[in-house]
């Protein structure tokens, strides 16, 4: 069972209601993205799972990284798949975003897991190819019970779910095109959860999720007001991908003062 913490559903709801505070690629606001030193700030501030973004190395290795291309977040270019881990190792992951942070590397998802070892993890794979990698890794994790995979591709998932069928897996969703059809499938796979945009996110999208047995799990990178945030809680999400992990537990806390 998934770890999380428990609060009132905000809509009248009498039970409390399980959320998941996801902070989104670390505290990538304050710290540089997807890095330990971003993972570790984010902790920090009070987040219980961290949300990441994974990649295959030339050389096989699951990395952590957003982007297909180094070029924005380190001083290195070109593609992470053509490039073998020991090249990746001796870039600089940190100083684009402030020098204090120089040297940073880009970390794999086996330090993370050693890193890391309570705390959750919403692993979001970017690109096909990496399916059985990432099986075989986290085969060796299997008595963690506080990770989700995800993905904006159901085929991906599907290839993971075929891999692993007991991993809890999520699908990532952005657009207003075709997500009625997207939470049917998902609910026949028998998919773990639903990581929509905030802004999609509403009475009836919960709704038609939990109908489905999918978690709503919405995200966001931008930044939101307390109110919306408050106006999430209260229909009845699991958990919420955010920049900002402080920002949940001050909306609790106001909740509860009331």
């Amino acid at each position: 069972m998934l770890h999380a913490v428990k609060i009132k559903v905000l809509n009248g709801g009498e039970v409390g209601n399980q959320i998941l505070n996801i902070a989104h690629r670390g505290s990538r606001f304050r710290s540089p993205e997807n890095t330990l030193a971003s993972f570790h700030r984010a902790i920090s501030e009070g987040a219980d799972y961290l949300e990441l973004d994974v990649r295959l190395t030339g050389d096989g290795h699951v990395v952590v990284a957003h982007d297909a291309r180094l070029n924005r977040t380190s001083n290195g270019s070109g593609r992470i798949r053509r490039q073998e881990l020991k090249q990746l190792k001796s870039l600089d992951f940190g100083n684009w975003f402030h020098q204090d942070f120089k040297n940073e590397t880009m970390p794999t998802l086996e330090e993370v897991l050693e890193t890391f070892p309570s705390t959750g993890l919403n692993i979001e794979i970017k690109a096909p190819g990496m399916e059985p990698q990432l099986a075989s890794l986290l085969s060796k994790y299997n008595t963690r019970t506080n990770i989700i995979v995800s993905s904006f591709f159901m085929n991906i998932l599907k290839r993971v779910q075929d891999l692993d069928p007991k991993l809890p897996l999520g699908l990532v969703i952005s657009q207003r095109f075709g997500w009625r059809r997207k939470i049917r499938r998902c609910g026949e796979l028998g998919l773990f959860s639903l990581h929509m945009e905030q802004r999609l996110v509403n009475s009836e999208t919960v709704e038609l999720a939990n109908h489905a047995g999918l978690k709503m799990i919405p995200w966001t990178n931008r930044v939101l007001t307390d109110q919306r945030v408050s106006e999430l809680v209260s229909l009845g999400i699991y958990g919420f991908i955010n920049d900002f992990p402080e920002q949940l537990p001050r909306v609790y806390s106001n909740y509860f003062n009331k």
